[in-house]
């Protein structure tokens, strides 16, 4: 019983944490690609912008 209630409290106190830096890091990580994604198209763009005049 005590061994169950110390389980618990470690997975609550250390698991959840971690689960959550890890969440937040996936999501961060989704956001910075998106941004390198979308200013490589806007460097396209305007490359072809400047070799079309």
């Amino acid at each position: 019983m005590i061994f169950e209630s110390l389980a618990t409290e470690l997975l609550a106190n250390v698991g959840f944490p971690i689960f959550i830096s890890v969440y937040l890091m996936v999501r961060i990580e989704n956001k910075i690609e998106n941004v390198s994604v979308n200013t490589q198209r806007l460097f396209d763009r305007f490359m072809k912008e400047e070799y079309r005049d």
